[in-house]
């Protein structure tokens, strides 16, 4: 990773311009991630839908199936999968395991 920050741009600049798609451009089968949110306690983690869909065929059925609103779970904040009974820390150090982040 580059020690200059700028060299990859201004993120709202990136933010915005994500938001559209590239006429002409193809999303990457193994690196381009569609995130959910998912509630522990009073926390909301955004984290890559793949992640969890490889693990549980749970939560592979659970991302298809919307509810009677029409939206799917985990899609927004709004609509976070709540997980009951795990501690918000737990959870967060389950997440570095599991996804091999040092935060």
């Amino acid at each position: 990773m580059p020690d200059n920050p700028s060299a990859f741009g201004d993120l709202a600049t990136m933010k915005e311009s994500s938001k559209h798609a590239t006429p002409g451009a193809v999303k990457d089968p193994d690196f381009f991630y569609e995130l959910v949110h998912i509630r522990v306690q009073n926390t909301i983690f955004r984290i890559p839908r793949q992640y969890c869909e490889n693990s549980s065929a749970k939560f592979r059925t659970l991302f298809t199936l919307p509810g009677p609103d029409g939206v799917v779970d985990g899609t927004t904040e709004a609509k976070s999968v709540t997980l009951h009974g795990i501690d918000v820390e737990d959870f967060k150090e389950f997440l570095k395991v599991y996804l091999g982040t040092a935060v």
